[in-house]
């Protein structure tokens, strides 16, 4: 648990009260926010992923946590790799454990001071596991990990959306897994919390 300290264990201290954004210039942020429901989509998964990383579900954390890196004009980037560097190390992802500490320590925003933090503790997980990861994920998750690359992504599990059955909200038109509205519970779209109109899945 000490090794989880420092700068990354702040991230999830910090995320209770803290400020998300900074992560971008004001031009950027302009811009992001010109679109409502990018920057609302981006503190959405933000929170989805925080809750799955608290409720124990590991790798949809992780998933959601690489949907975030192309938020990264919207939510401070150091928020978003820590918390990637958390999930994919609990997760045992090592690979991609190591490419959040690349992004990480790289970030103009990082103090030297933290960056020798950061780079320190890299080495002690490191040196004890190999930087590979136990499966290959598919290829939208390392796009968006390493380029940023968008991919459409289910807003109840935050997993990837590829050639699976999907459901559009008809408000905020984003995507929804079908298997995961099966259940039942979902009445509202979990992002804009409008009534889900499910008639097409004979609901």
């Amino acid at each position: 648990a000490n090794t989880l300290g420092g700068p990354l264990a702040a991230t999830l201290g910090t995320l209770n009260g803290g400020t998300l954004g900074g992560g971008a210039t004001n031009k950027k942020m302009s811009k992001a926010f010109g679109n409502a429901w990018r920057g609302a989509a981006a503190y959405h998964y933000y929170m989805l992923a925080l809750k799955q990383f608290y409720d124990g579900a590991l790798d949809a954390a992780m998933k959601t946590a690489i949907k975030l890196c192309e938020y990264d004009d919207v939510l401070n980037p150091r928020y978003i790799y820590s918390l990637l560097c958390l999930a994919a190390l609990k997760n045992k992802f090592f690979g991609i454990c190591s490419k959040a500490f690349v992004k990480l320590e790289t970030l103009p925003s990082v103090s030297e001071a933290d960056r020798d933090a950061i780079q320190t503790l890299a080495v002690q997980i490191f040196i004890k596991n190999s930087p590979s990861d136990p499966a290959t994920l598919p290829e939208p998750y390392i796009k968006c990990l390493e380029v940023g690359r968008s991919y459409k992504a289910c807003v109840i599990s935050g997993r990837a959306i590829q050639e699976s059955p999907s459901h559009m909200c008809k408000t905020c038109r984003h995507l929804m897994l079908e298997h995961e509205l099966d259940n039942g519970k979902w009445v509202h779209c979990p992002l804009c919390h409008s009534p889900l109109i499910l008639s097409s899945l004979g609901k």
